[in-house]
């Protein structure tokens, strides 16, 4: 076995749809129906547009064969010292020396890169989960924290959300509630990012060491640019205090055509305007859009911390139901910057 370690960096490269059905068979093999990022997906943050984040692919050889797959990213405006990694190899590759080769050198990149912390998800309850986590914890890596996926089958009854918006309705007394699909319009998205910014605070996330985000309205524009060159769509809704500023926001975003699965971005309330059920306010607007617009869409996925209570207490009220366990595992990589 001639083993080597490359970087894809050709958005249109047909070794990159080689390198995603590797790693979707990898992925699938631990669920059959586990949440994938599509070609197009990867295609997107590969290219051009990209802004405020990097990406890395990184593929595995036997020859000319590819055995394995990686994948890299880490934040370019803060987390300076922190960044994410996954490793893929299919069963029939598995126990061959291709997911340590992998790990190596995206271990290498991350180093050099700056990064002194980087962390990997890896599934807790599905096929070959235990002998994943075993490779993981053999090279250094810890459970920090465990997350929680559900999903919500749609559509959503008519009068289930008709009875959930009449119990949030008399807390939000001075706020609105705006509902769009697109870009996020130029007068909310500085308010958009600086709440957006805190939620990587406001989330469980263990002992890791996190800043607050510096995502920008520029940055907005590059992320808009990803989704819609992959064929999705974003879909918004934002809680308004009296004065017009953005104080809470739910962003989902809809799937390429002939895909049916819908993801859950993200959910916060701004600190001071916590109380007010604007969290399942903003969930309810979002979801009842995503029913109004065109498309088979058949489920939505969201991930929480298992400790996160008050987010998991909304999305049981929804009806989202337990589908899988992840650990968020770190390691602190020896060379990174102090």
């Amino acid at each position: 076995m001639s083993l080597s370690v490359r970087q894809l960096t050709d958005p249109n490269s047909p070794d990159l749809e080689t390198y995603q059905d590797l790693y979707v068979r990898a992925e699938r093999a631990i669920r059959p129906d586990a949440a994938v990022h599509s070609l197009g997906e990867l295609r997107a943050v590969l290219g051009p547009t990209s802004v405020g984040m990097w990406f890395g692919a990184l593929a595995a050889e036997d020859d000319d064969d590819m055995v394995g797959a990686a994948w890299l990213s880490g934040s370019l405006t803060d987390n300076l010292h922190a960044g994410s990694l996954g490793v893929w190899v299919p069963p029939e590759r598995a126990g061959r020396g291709v997911g340590s080769a992998l790990l190596a050198e995206a271990e290498r990149r991350m180093i050099l890169d700056g990064r002194r912390e980087v962390t990997a998800r890896i599934i807790l309850d599905g096929n070959g989960s235990a002998a994943h986590r075993g490779f993981a914890e053999a090279r250094g890596f810890r459970c920090v924290y465990s997350e929680v996926e559900r999903r919500l089958s749609l559509p959503l009854p008519e009068a289930r959300l008709a009875e959930l918006e009449s119990r949030v309705l008399p807390y939000r007394d001075g706020y609105r509630i705006e509902a769009f699909a697109g870009p996020i319009p130029e007068r909310w998205a500085q308010g958009y990012c600086d709440v957006s910014n805190r939620l990587v605070l406001d989330a469980p996330h263990g002992d890791l060491e996190v800043e607050e985000r510096r995502r920008t309205p520029e940055i907005l524009v590059g992320q808009e640019l990803e989704i819609t060159s992959s064929g999705r769509r974003r879909v918004t809704a934002l809680a308004l205090a009296a004065d017009g500023s953005v104080v809470g926001l739910c962003s989902c975003v809809l799937p390429e055509p002939g895909s049916e699965e819908v993801d859950q971005w993200g959910t916060v309330v701004d600190r001071d305007h916590r109380g007010h059920r604007l969290g399942l306010s903003v969930k309810l607007a979002c979801y009842r859009l995503i029913q109004e617009l065109p498309g088979d869409h058949r489920l939505i996925r969201t991930g929480n911390a298992e400790t996160n209570r008050w987010m998991i207490a909304i999305n049981e009220a929804l009806g989202f139901e337990v589908y899988t366990r992840t650990g968020v595992f770190g390691k602190r990589l020896v060379g990174g910057c102090p």
